[in-house]
């Protein structure tokens, strides 16, 4: 499960990483245990009795069935309904290592499928006091089994999930002082290399937080850069640069960022699509069970595929980290706000953002030769992808990776334009048919509606850049391609992208004869019940059809009338809409004023 990630207006990504599910079966084989999910599965309330069953394979199998039917968006609301989070808080307390194991990954998948109002609740019931006395007997326990370095993998990975969304979270870790036992845990003569990674993705959220980040020593400093120094794990290895970066003061950012970029470069060599095609011929060694409802992949085949997923997630935290360096911008965490919540290019930003100095981190990535790196995970064959997913359904998980990874690259290509002379990157009409060619592919692929978000995007910053420069030629197919992306249902933004790029398209001389359609367009659009794509549309009728040149276009399409027949349902939906949030109504407000001058200003003309 991919946790959410954010941008700030300008197209800035947010740093979250990505938060996996436990593997809800556990590791028990026994028939009685398969028979237990077999006959509860599709009874999912039945299974809270089992919490309390004397027998302890009862009890575990009862945890992890629970762990697997949470999946289930109906499954996890009859739970929460029924207080699963005390009843599995109690079993992670459970006498019998194995009972606690299981329920510490119930826990675990609950933080990661079930939002805010989940992690709230786990929260409220003081998950942390559990939680953190499992932490600190478990790294006090001389024997270090394979069984409680399980255990420490689960109890860490849910302080992860909850520190993700939950500034409180994040507070009670600081109150419990437990850096000192956090750092510890990267240690690799002690602890396994999932241990490690866990406490490294634990480690880089919580440093985020200035008041954290000022609490490390020298000492827990020196730790990480002998992990980027000799760690031979990418993802590891990236994880500790990152927290670096966090907690590096800002006289020493551009330092340490040229130590680490090479470490960040690296990990970018490997081609995921041509390393996970030399894994298709073990795909066969997953069967059906059909007691348990559930593919069921062989150990060693599983190694291998989280060995390749190691290096996707190593790729997707360097993007991450990049991303936020290759913006102009401050790091203020205030600026953020959550992409499905409300991801917004206000283009007056995107100018202001783009006329200032390339930053000095920003220009050492272009100049390391990373640019054509980023380039690269920019397209995958997502065709081919969506048809294996389809054919093996037992991999999806792993297949997913890829749309995150593309998508990470696509936000990161997205703050290079934003924050660069253009001009530094090379040929820039390669980039725009590149570019092109990205987002036609993602517009065929209906799920892959961010990254088309940010490629969209990707487009109409080259146009605006172009706009000035004259250095590539839009073509009629790309005309059609970018008026039907305009029509796109799934996104508002990519729609409002859309026409904006025909917005500056129209502006070219070259492509005159064909302001009829685009004005059409733009009218048409008027119809929408996004805000975001309303405004867009009218601000490109302002940008345009403003010239007198052209006021025999605006004759023949009637488009005086048409607006001014608009008038009073824009200042309905101004006056009316409180799901739209500030920024929004007030950019629609002004929209309105310009509207009324501009139809003025035409019947002046007498039109």
């Amino acid at each position: 499960i991919n946790a959410e990630y954010g941008v700030t207006a300008m197209g800035k990504i947010k740093r979250n990483r990505t938060r996996v599910l436990d593997t809800p079966l556990g590791v028990v084989q026994e028939e009685q245990a398969k028979k237990l999910i077999s006959d509860t599965i599709h009874k999912p309330l039945a299974l809270l009795e089992k919490l309390e069953d004397i027998s302890t394979i009862q009890r575990e199998w009862a945890c992890c069935s629970i762990a697997h039917l949470i999946e289930e968006p109906k499954s996890l609301e009859d739970f929460m309904r029924h207080d699963v989070v005390s009843k599995l808080l109690k079993r992670a307390c459970d006498t019998d290592l194995e009972v606690k194991l299981a329920a510490l990954g119930a826990l675990r998948n609950l933080s990661v499928l079930g939002g805010d109002n989940v992690c709230a609740e786990l929260l409220q019931k003081d998950c942390f006091t559990p939680l953190i006395h499992t932490l600190k007997t478990t790294v006090d326990d001389p024997q270090k089994s394979n069984t409680w370095m399980s255990v420490l993998v689960q109890t860490i990975s849910i302080f992860w999930s909850l520190c993700e969304v939950s500034n409180k979270a994040i507070s009670i870790l600081k109150q419990n002082e437990l850096l000192p036992i956090l750092f510890s845990l990267l240690n690799p003569l002690v602890f396994s290399q999932e241990v490690m990674i866990c406490t490294a993705q634990l480690l880089n959220v919580i440093t985020e937080e200035i008041s954290f980040a000022q609490l490390i020593t020298n000492e827990q400093a020196n730790i990480l850069k002998n992990i980027v120094s000799v760690s031979g794990n990418t993802l590891l290895r990236n994880l500790a640069a990152s927290i670096i970066m966090n907690i590096t003061p800002p006289n020493q950012i551009f330092s340490n960022f040229e130590t680490i970029l090479p470490i960040l470069s690296s990990s970018l060599d490997i081609d995921v699509f041509i390393t996970f095609r030399e894994l298709e011929p073990l795909i066969e060694k997953i069967v059906y069970d059909s007691a348990i409802e559930r593919s069921v992949i062989p150990e060693n085949v599983e190694e291998k595929f989280n060995a390749w997923k190691t290096v996707v997630d190593a790729q997707i935290l360097c993007l991450e980290i990049l991303a936020n360096f290759s913006s102009n911008d401050d790091q203020d965490e205030s600026e953020f706000i959550e992409m499905d919540e409300n991801m917004r290019f206000d283009e007056d930003q995107i100018m202001d953002q783009s006329n200032k100095p390339m930053s000095e981190e920003l220009k050492l990535i272009i100049s390391s030769g990373l640019f054509n790196k980023i380039c690269a995970k920019c397209m995958f064959p997502v065709a081919q992808i969506c048809q294996l997913e389809a054919k093996f359904p037992s991999i999806k998980f792993y297949l997913r990776s890829f749309y995150v990874l593309q998508e990470r690259a696509l936000g990161c290509m997205n703050n290079m334009l934003l924050s660069s002379d253009l001009s530094a990157l090379g040929d820039v009409s390669r980039l725009w048919n590149f570019f092109a060619d990205v987002c036609v592919q993602l517009a065929n692929i209906p799920q892959l509606i961010e990254p088309l978000e940010f490629g969209s995007n990707i487009m109409w910053t080259l146009l605006r850049h172009d706009s000035s420069h004259q250095i590539f030629d839009v073509t009629p197919n790309h005309l059609q391609f970018i008026s039907e992306l305009s029509k796109q249902r799934a996104s508002d933004q990519v729609r409002a992208n859309a026409l904006g790029m025909l917005g500056v398209i129209g502006q070219k001389r070259s492509l005159a004869s064909f302001l009829p359609s685009i004005g059409v367009r733009f009218m048409e659009s008027l119809s929408d019940d996004s805000g975001l794509v309303i405004a867009e549309a009218l601000n490109s009728i302002f940008d345009i059809f403003a010239e007198e040149e052209f006021n025999a276009i605006v004759k023949e399409l009637n488009m005086v009338n048409v607006l001014e027949s608009f008038v009073p349902s824009l200042k309905t939906m101004i006056s009316t809409r409180r799901d739209l949030d500030k920024a929004l109504l007030d950019r629609l407000d002004e929209t309105k004023i310009n509207l009324l001058r501009f139809i003025d200003y035409k019947k002046g003309q007498s039109l």
